[in-house]
This record gives C-alpha cells, structure tokens and sequence, in this order.
C-alpha cells in the first residue's frame, strides 16, 4: 500500500517505487573524507532516485514521530549554542561519540519504532509490509 502511496506523491509509476525500494540498499555511492585526527571516514551516499524516496519518507513519516525533549541534535531551530545554553552552570558535563552509530541501527529498529507509532503517521503505515518498506528505503543492507 505505501509503495501505492509513494508513487501517486511523486508522480511516479508504482513499477518505478518497488524497483528503487528494492535495489535501495545497492543504490548508495561510496567514498571516504578524512577525519580531524587521521584516518578516513566512510561515505556512503544515497543515488537520486534513492534520495528521492527517503525525503518523502522523512516528511510524511519520519518527521511523525515523536522525539524525546532531551534529543536535540537533528531538531528544527536548534544549534549547538542553543544546546549548550541547556547545560550552562551545571556541575558536570559528559561528551560522548557514538562509534559506529548509523551502522548500529537496524531495519528491526526502524520497523518497531514504526510500528510503535503507526497511530501517529497519518494512515501511511497499515501493517508490517508497509513497515518492511519503509525499511528497505532508509537502511542500507539491513
């Protein structure tokens, strides 16, 4: 069904949705950037189509879903001097990297927290399939 809904949105044959949803994870370019402290970081970047697909994701989905107050980094409006402000005179403070973080979350991930939300989502989710799909466009390989 979502595929049906993707594919109305952007003008696009259904065909066109479920070949994209279904090559997506091997529709990324590859490349690596140095990092500050040496070494490469890898690069994986979405094809057009591809990207095409993940920002209506994002906008009809995503974008959805309720986010914890104290998440601020991908917040609208937000910068990290208006985060920075949040701790200013505390006694402690703890800084942390991720490593790994992306690589970490899974399609299982992002199905249960769609599904968990599906309520929220405007009718776009109706099942698990639709979850699956979702999946497929914002995961790489799983």
């Amino acid at each position: 069904m979502i595929q049906e809904i993707i594919a109305e949105s952007l003008a696009l044959e259904v065909e066109t949705v479920k070949k994209i949803v279904n090559s997506a994870s091997h529709a990324y370019y590859h490349f690596q950037i140095p990092k500050r402290n040496g070494g490469l970081r890898d690069i994986y970047h979405p094809a057009r189509q591809l990207k095409l697909l993940q920002r209506w994701v994002t906008k009809k989905i995503l974008l959805r879903i309720p986010v914890s107050h104290a998440a601020a980094a991908y917040e609208q409006r937000c910068s990290i001097a208006l985060n920075a402000k949040k701790h200013a005179g505390g006694r402690f403070l703890l800084r942390l990297d991720f490593f790994q973080f992306f690589p970490s979350l899974t399609a299982v991930d992002v199905k249960r927290v769609i599904m968990q939300n599906a309520a929220q989502l405007g009718g776009f989710v109706n099942d698990d399939k639709d979850a699956d799909i979702i999946s497929k466009i914002t995961c790489r390989f799983g």
